[in-house]
């Protein structure tokens, strides 16, 4: 490792003791450690030899209230109590009013102090317009400023503000008398069109932009109110077909389905899936040239034996059940042969499923 003699100390010590200086590509001649002692040396002495130098400085550039030949702050006293604050150098005692905490406290919980209009109360509010101590006294006084005018509909003595009496020409004591009031004087700009109801027969007013909008979106106002709208079974007949001829396209396959669809596909016969019968529901599966129908039933949701709970159903299960029964009724009634089979058979026995189908055939040809 190179080394180097100190110019200062003459003591030989690493290169790297020494500062490098770029512009002459040089180590210097004196190590770190005696240059920093030296600058030292002459910081002390010219603070000695210019001292007026730096209080003429300070005088110009400093804060004018600290502006002293003999450099001490002026003296505070505090301004709730009077006692002299104590000094602390800088901003904080330039902008210092009070001796401690509590006296600030103290000035501004006696300066705000406030007697009420109505009780004499004294009260601490840091409100300007603050003129009441609670709420009760303010209603007190607005109460004593209220009018007392009679009821438009029934004449009755109603209480109102100055404020309200303003704003507005009718005045009513409650809900009820504002609308026998209006009932009876309010003028519609634009005449209903008088129609009656499809099912009750009770006579209903319509107004003609919502008799436009009906006829604008395809339909027609026939009834007086939503109970009559459901107790219609026309309606809701057609509504429920209209409901499954839309999900006949949007429905897709189940699992069961799919491999209901395949063993169908390997015995080669022509079916529909998702097929729409009698414009009332959908079955699963409808072979046209058999007449034959072939649903394949969820087992919780078409309730099998596993799948009850102490052998009862729940509401779900029961409702699908009895739509079950009702459906294959009405499809024997007119006709229609029907296959149906759980979903665990499904998944485990496609050959047994493929057999029955082939019988079912052969039997109905």
């Amino acid at each position: 490792m190179e080394t180097k003699i100190c110019n200062i100390c003459g003591v030989e010590k690493p290169i790297n003791d020494f500062s490098f200086r770029k512009d002459s590509g040089k180590y210097r001649l004196s190590c770190k450690e005696c240059i920093k002692e030296k600058r030292k040396d002459y910081l002390i002495e010219y603070r000695k030899n210019n001292k007026e130098k730096f209080r003429q400085y300070y005088l110009e550039n400093s804060n004018p209230s600290y502006r002293l030949t003999d450099f001490k702050y002026p003296d505070k006293y505090c301004k709730h109590c009077g006692e002299l604050i104590s000094k602390k150098r800088g901003k904080e005692y330039d902008t210092k009013i009070f001796c401690n905490q509590k006296c600030h406290h103290e000035y501004y919980r006696l300066k705000n102090t406030k007697i009420c209009e109505i009780c004499g109360k004294k009260y601490i509010s840091y409100q300007k317009n603050s003129k009441y101590c609670s709420q009760d006294c303010a209603n007190l006084r607005r109460s004593l400023e209220n009018e007392y005018i009679p009821c438009d509909n029934c004449g009755k003595l109603v209480e109102v503000r100055k404020s309200r009496k303003r704003d507005r020409k009718n005045f009513f004591c409650n809900s009820k008398c504002h609308r026998q009031y209006e009932k009876e004087n309010y003028t519609p700009r634009v005449k209903k069109i008088n129609k009656i109801c499809k099912i009750c027969g009770k006579q209903f007013e319509v107004y003609p932009s919502y008799e436009k909008q009906s006829k604008d979106n395809g339909y027609e106002i026939l009834y007086c109110s939503i109970e009559c709208r459901n107790n219609d079974k026309e309606r809701m007949t057609e509504k429920a077909s209209n409901m499954n001829k839309i999900q006949s396209n949007k429905k897709g396959l189940n699992l069961i389905e799919t491999i209901m669809e395949k063993i169908l596909n390997d015995l080669k016969l022509d079916f529909k899936s998702q097929h729409l019968m009698f414009d009332k529901f959908l079955v699963d599966f409808y072979l046209p040239n058999y007449n034959l129908v072939i649903q394949c039933d969820g087992d919780y949701w078409h309730g099998h034996p596993s799948k009850l709970k102490e052998g009862k159903p729940d509401k779900r299960q029961d409702k699908r059940m009895k739509l079950d029964k009702s459906q294959d009724a009405y499809m024997k009634k007119c006709g229609v042969n029907i296959l149906r089979f759980w979903e665990h058979k499904i998944k485990k026995s496609e050959e047994e499923i493929s057999d029955t189908i082939k019988r079912t055939i052969s039997e109905i040809a």
